[in-house]
């Protein structure tokens, strides 16, 4: 058996207690770690009787978004499948003059943000989320027309990934159209 020296053992021992004094900041760290630190998870969102939206999520807080720069309402309010964002559409002004408000937004709310996707001009119809919640379908209209023209954006990004608009087209819509119009 061959003899190990002292200082070898105490570089050892030095070498061991660092890492386990290592282990032991990052193991507290991590248990003093805020849970709404990490993204939260909407459990269910409406518009109560005074018109203010709410989004509760699963750690028990309840969220009141800012809303949108000249906002005068929220309609069909949605949790997305992933339970990592919140849609509705934002109500404003009516540009023909009638004293009703439209959905003119869509907004989407994700981890403390909110998202506009504006129908550039247009009412927004119906909308749904796509892909568990990473994605966002509408159509656009005129407030008593029928043409509707259908878009695809990214929720994490806004960026618009598709649209289509029926007129012209002969072959079959697609999957995310057919959803919003079955």
């Amino acid at each position: 058996m061959q003899a190990v020296s002292s200082s070898f053992v105490r570089r050892r021992a030095r070498s061991l207690a660092y890492i386990l004094g290592v282990l032991v900041v990052v193991s507290e760290a991590a248990a003093q770690t805020p849970r709404h630190a990490l993204p939260p998870r909407y459990v269910s969102a409406a518009v109560d009787a005074d018109g203010v939206l709410r989004i509760a999520t699963a750690d028990g807080r309840v969220i009141h978004p800012t809303p949108l720069k000249g906002q005068h309402g929220s309609e069909r309010v949605r949790v997305a499948p992933d339970r990592r964002s919140v849609g509705w559409l934002a109500l404003f002004p009516n540009p023909g003059g009638a004293s009703y408000p439209i959905p003119l937004s869509l907004a989407i709310y994700t981890n403390g943000r909110t998202r506009e996707i504006s129908g550039d001009g247009l009412m927004i119809g119906d909308w749904r989320f796509e892909k568990g919640g990473r994605r966002v379908a509408f159509d656009r209209r005129s407030v008593h027309g029928a043409a509707r023209l259908f878009e695809l954006y990214d929720v994490a990004t806004g960026a618009k990934l598709s649209e289509y608009d029926p007129r012209g087209h002969t072959g079959p819509a697609p999957n995310w159209v057919k959803a919003l119009h079955p």
